[in-house]
């Protein structure tokens, strides 16, 4: 409780960063969440409850 999906990533926890020469995606890791997938909420503040 108290997490909610990535927004820039949408809860893969990467993102694609470029392409090769043969156009196949590059992913590396969300810098919005660091790979983990979730951020804490922001309506919560990561509480689990209002």
């Amino acid at each position: 409780m108290g997490r909610a999906p990535c927004q820039i990533c949408n809860g893969a926890g990467e993102v694609v960063k470029s392409r090769d020469i043969l156009g196949k995606p590059i992913s590396s890791r969300c810098d919005g969440c660091f790979g983990l997938k979730t951020i804490r909420c922001t309506v919560c503040g990561g509480e689990g409850y209002i």
